[in-house]
């Protein structure tokens, strides 16, 4: 049919399916809009979860390690916390502060600050007189020594002066060489005579970061970087210091001349306890970073780790376009299925880029299980670091016990001497009056004290070792005499008794001698502390069998004190959690004391007593 200007126009069904055809056209075209849309807001949605869940993890890992991290740091700085006390008792310091002029006085505490330095582990030991002046130090006979210079601008004079403990960080004035300065008042007959100091280093433990290939740095309150696992960080700044701060550290001269510019001028780092994301530019190179941090115990610093978010982001991104490949996978697929029912030539082309995509999607996998297999490594490195802490960890506690049981080997050595003098005595004068019956009898009470003396050291050198030995068959009653010997001075202090139970049976257990040992030390010091203020002072240890077990053998220590709290029973073998008060403990003993007995296979169990105290029971498996 043709129109009035005649030119034919399309009327019925031929109008209509054109009509169908565009509307069919646009509801497809709209159809694959909308699919796409939904595609993009699917990956959009899987790259973020997975990056969400990298953070997680990188979180997670970084407080564990903080954890670990944080042990270490409090060790190296309490290891010889109690040393300035002792010193401030020493004769020929008193000496030399009394009498300043007297040359040989002043000799003798310079080769006494010497030997302490060189036995017990210190930088250095000098001696300050009220004015601040230093008259005698380990370093005497050396050219950078400290003898003559007047440090009465250092904190630390300041509190120890005062009469308090003085603790600070800073680089030595006369030495250049940074350090941890701890200082104790002398006194003598109610008289402030001057101040003992001493210098730890610190160099060993950021060695240890260092090797550990993370990010770590330890500031002060200002927020200077004092100790850190790259050197080029020392005394840089997370944020920008007020003038006022920056005269302070100054007029204190803690880092020397440094002018303390911020780590990174951009973006300044402000954190409290808990992480923060940051976009930092460290090493010469701009990236996320994870920053978390903890507070020290007692000193005012903080513990700051650096956890690059490059690693998170790209296993998000390398699964992600493992999903986007995917997906162009299957739309070249079905575009193949299409393509089929046109010609062998589309076909065969389709066939050709699906085999490309097959060689693209190969070579992305093997780059995602590089990436995936490097994640692991780095895994396994960050497990035996952990692993290498906590036995470090382990091992503090032995010694810090040790410490406190120090002075029991005087008392426990000092009667069987005294013995030892009394029978040789009377064996010369038997001799003389030609008893020998007697002389050998008095002879072989020397014998026997001397195998008692070398039976009580021998208990304390094992208790020491750092190593522990292979699982082996142990006499559980065996192992409870030595735990007693090593707290014995702990409850003669405070008048307590340890009740054993003697008619029990002595079963034996699988583990390792020293650390079995090691638990039973930190259950009775526990007990005894508990019972220290308690009206009942003793402490009652018994073995018991389980019936509904056999294989198990239950060790059982109670004290008379007044319990666990409720709220504090689910927290008791977390690291870092203490009932005691300020300065007792760190809170690793009994977290310590757990994952030791996991180790042989066995497990510590917490509860109140019925009749009042609390009970820890030690289940061992039996050999």
């Amino acid at each position: 049919m043709r129109g009035p200007n005649g030119i034919a126009r399309m009327t019925g069904p031929g109008r209509i399916r054109r009509l169908d055809s565009t509307r069919r056209r646009i509801i497809a075209s709209a159809a694959a809009l909308a699919v796409a849309l939904l595609l993009v807001w699917i990956i959009a949605l899987v790259h973020g979860t997975l990056l969400r869940r990298g953070e997680a993890e990188a979180l997670r890992l970084g407080q564990q390690r903080l954890a670990f991290l944080i042990a270490a740091l409090q060790n190296a700085t309490d290891r010889h916390d109690r040393l300035p006390r002792l010193l401030a008792r020493e004769r020929d310091f008193i000496a030399a502060l009394k009498a300043p002029a007297d040359a040989e006085a002043i000799a003798r505490a310079n080769r006494a600050a010497a030997f302490v330095s060189t036995h017990a582990d210190v930088s250095d030991v000098f001696l300050i007189d009220e004015d601040g002046d230093t008259i005698a130090a380990s370093n005497a006979d050396q050219p950078d020594t400290f003898v003559g210079h007047n440090f009465a601008f250092r904190p630390y004079f300041a509190d120890s002066i005062a009469g308090r403990t003085g603790r600070f960080y800073a680089v030595g004035a006369v030495t250049g060489v940074p350090g941890y300065f701890i200082a104790e008042p002398i006194e003598d007959g109610g008289k402030r005579l001057g101040v003992v100091v001493i210098k730890v280093s610190l160099a060993p433990l950021a060695e240890l970061w260092t090797r550990s290939g993370d990010a770590i740095a330890a500031v002060d309150r200002s927020g200077v970087i004092m100790l850190a696992s790259d050197a080029a960080w020392l005394y840089r700044t997370l944020a920008p210091l007020l003038p006022l701060e920056v005269a302070r550290l100054k007029s204190a001269r803690q880092y020397g001349d440094d002018d303390l510019k911020p780590l990174d001028a951009a973006a300044p780092i402000r954190l409290g306890e808990g992480s923060v994301k940051a976009e930092l530019s460290l090493h010469g190179e701009t990236g996320a970073y994870l920053v978390q941090a903890r507070s020290l115990e007692r000193l005012d610093w903080r513990l700051v780790l650096f956890t690059p978010l490059a690693e998170a982001r790209r296993f998000a991104d390398t699964w992600t376009s493992f999903a986007v490949v995917l997906l162009v996978a299957a739309g070249f697929g079905l575009a193949l299925v299409a393509a089929r029912s046109r010609n062998r030539a589309d076909r065969r082309r389709a066939a050709e880029r699906l085999a490309r995509l097959k060689t693209e999607l190969e070579a992305e996998i093997e780059r995602a299980g590089a990436q995936l297999a490097e994640r692991n490594r780095k895994l396994r490195d960050a497990e035996r670091i952990l692993t290498e802490t906590r036995d470090e960890a382990l091992q503090a506690g032995k010694l810090a016990a040790l410490g406190q049981m120090a002075a029991g080997i005087s008392h426990e050595l000092n009667q069987p001497l005294t013995a030892l003098s009394t029978l040789s005595d009377n064996a010369a004068a038997l001799l003389e009056r030609g008893d020998a019956d007697s002389a050998r009898r008095n002879l072989a009470l020397i014998g026997a004290t001397a195998i008692r003396m070398g039976r009580i050291v021998g208990q304390f050198k094992a208790f020491a070792r750092k190593n522990a030995g292979p699982l082996e068959p142990v006499p559980v009653k065996a192992a409870i005499s030595a735990a007693m010997i090593m707290v014995e001075n702990r409850a003669r202090e405070i008048g307590a008794a340890i009740v054993r139970d003697e008619a029990g049976p002595d079963p034996v257990v699988r583990a390792d001698r020293v650390r079995l040992e090691q638990i039973l030390v930190n259950l009775l010091r526990n007990a005894l502390d508990a019972s220290e203020n308690a009206p009942t002072r003793h402490v009652e240890v018994g073995i018991r069998l389980d019936v509904g077990r056999p294989e198990a053998v239950l060790v059982e220590v109670r004290d008379h004190g007044a319990g666990i709290a409720p709220a504090a029973l689910g927290h008791l073998f977390e690291p870092f959690f203490t009932t005691k008060p300020d300065g007792r403990g760190l809170g690793l003993g009994l977290a310590l004391s757990q994952d030791i007995a996991k180790s042989f296979g066995g497990e510590i169990l917490a509860a109140n007593a019925p009749g009042g105290g609390a009970v820890f029971t030690l289940v061992l498996p039996r050999a």
